[in-house]
């Protein structure tokens, strides 16, 4: 950047702010100081090559340039970050925060502070080992967390670990409400090892919470390439969820009751542990262990909305279970009504589809890789061809 930027005090637009990174350039070069005085920028604004010249940074006086609305910290790899950041303090009236490449442990502490923050991503902070209570921001609607350290989502990273210390009298009501606004989840790249829910403080310390309520806005949900990750908590069966990616976690090996997602729409699995898709995976396990009198009528409503599944690369899946064998006085039921794509990639192992998915209106059958569903269901040849030949688009390949 130019030396004398300082001087254009009327400036209402400047995208982007590439730090001098030394040379012999440097002494040509703007630093950030000369920010000081550009308080009518507005809109966006990207402050790259981030290093070391704390008192340059500070002197920018980010916090006072109340027109911004979305600020990119890109930061080159050093070990001033923690430092370096505090002083970066935007406007509080920022809606949109994007970090790349901090290298601190911790977030600063003026994070917390972005009440009105929409939208908040975290790029390659390859050392950032804790976050901070991002589920009390109480506007965000977009979060992105990926290449963290981070390895445990617990109470803390909702912001509800003050309902764990409080003293609540036997049969109060805690009301805990957390990401009240949120909308899109994406977690990538994360050595993520546990996710816990909630559930496990319901009942301590002789207090009852009847009341809680956890993304409760929730409409997209995406996880992808956290191989040591083994568990999703309760709470994302949140009732607003329309789309869910589950992609690359090896280690997942137990889905929650799915099928209880009122408005999902679209589901991928790919190269998850899952060993079988069952009555526990359509979340009507609970039929199966209730006590239902000879005759009764058990109405089973299961994935209502879901239009896009794709189940890719579960190579060790053998058993994909129809509901019939345990609902056998069931007369009403309801499972994946509204089913219009079904792709089924490089699953070795499954032999047949259950026939609630082959009642489906399905539009577009698409297979590849399925050695065993190709014989079955292959045209004119496979022995259940019959069942899928009402498809309008079908597609078996190797």
């Amino acid at each position: 950047m130019p030396k004398g930027i300082e001087r254009l005090t009327c400036l209402r637009t400047l995208d982007c702010f590439i730090v001098c990174g030394g040379g012999e350039n440097e002494s040509k070069a703007a630093n950030l100081r000369e920010l000081k005085n550009l308080n009518h920028i507005g809109g966006s604004l990207a402050i790259t090559n981030l290093r070391g010249g704390i008192e340059d940074a500070a002197e920018a006086q980010l916090k006072n340039k109340k027109r911004l609305l979305c600020l990119e910290l890109n930061f080159c790899v050093n070990h001033e970050d923690d430092n370096l950041i505090e002083v970066l303090h935007p406007p509080s009236d920022l809606e949109r925060l994007t970090i790349f490449g901090y290298g601190g442990k911790v977030l600063p502490n003026w994070m917390m502070s972005l009440t009105r923050l929409q939208e908040l991503e975290l790029y390659d902070c390859t050392n950032l080992e804790v976050l901070p209570l991002l589920g009390r921001l109480p506007n965000l609607e977009r979060l992105i967390l990926q290449g963290l350290q981070v390895r445990r989502l617990g109470a803390g990273f909702l912001g509800i670990e003050e309902v764990e210390n409080d003293i609540i009298n036997e049969g109060e009501i805690a009301r805990v409400i957390t990401f009240p606004k949120l909308k899109r989840l994406e977690i990538l790249f994360l050595g993520l090892e546990e996710w816990d829910g909630i559930e496990r403080r319901v009942g301590e310390k002789d207090f009852t919470i009847t009341s809680i309520f956890i993304m409760p806005q929730l409409q997209q949900l995406i996880i992808e390439y956290c191989p040591l990750l083994r568990a999703l908590p309760d709470y994302v069966l949140a009732a607003s969820l329309q789309e869910l990616r589950l992609c690359d976690c090896g280690k997942l090996e137990v889905l929650p009751s799915l099928g209880r997602l009122p408005k999902l729409e679209s589901l991928v699995l790919f190269r998850v542990g899952v060993r079988r898709l069952d009555a526990g995976f359509l979340g009507i396990e609970e039929v199966e262990n209730a006590n239902i009198n000879e005759g009764e009528i058990a109405r089973v409503t299961a994935f209502p909305k879901l239009e896009t599944l794709v189940i890719s690369c579960l190579e060790e899946i053998e058993e994909w279970d129809g509901i019939e064998r345990i609902l056998v006085t069931t007369t009403s039921r309801f499972i994946m009504p509204q089913l219009q794509m079904l792709t089924i990639y490089k699953c070795p192992l499954l032999r047949a589809l259950p026939d609630y998915v082959l009642a489906a209106p399905l539009q577009v059958l698409d297979v590849r890789a399925c050695p065993y569903l190709r014989k079955h269901y292959g045209k004119e040849k496979g022995e259940d061809w019959h069942k899928i030949s009402h498809i309008p688009n079908i597609d078996f390949r190797d």
